[in-house]
């Protein structure tokens, strides 16, 4: 089986944030959105992986490599596509992140 790895793929990490205006305001909430983007290996994951890895027929996952730690995060914009965490795990200094499109 021949996987392919896009190596140092840029995606961008979100995260929103609901800031609280002034009280004068009714109690309307605003959100804040930070953007940081990385670059990272990227593999698109096969829906026979996915049925054999995570017991879901899902073939809009995809697998995040990086040996930098990341920071949190809402979700994952690849290519204009959102994803959100599925799965993570960390051995040492590398973190391999699985993710699943948001609206899969």
């Amino acid at each position: 089986m021949v996987v392919d790895m896009i190596q140092n793929a840029t995606v961008t990490l979100r995260v929103i944030e609901k800031v609280d205006d002034r009280p004068s305001n009714h109690d309307k909430t605003r959100q804040s959105v930070h953007d940081t983007v990385v670059s990272v290996n990227l593999n698109y994951v096969s829906a026979q992986t996915s049925i054999q890895d995570f017991g879901i027929s899902n073939s809009k996952m995809i697998n995040i490599r990086t040996l930098i730690p990341l920071p949190d995060f809402d979700f994952v914009i690849v290519d204009g596509l959102k994803y959100t965490l599925y799965a993570s795990q960390s051995v040492v200094d590398r973190r391999n992140l699985t993710l699943v499109e948001v609206d899969a």
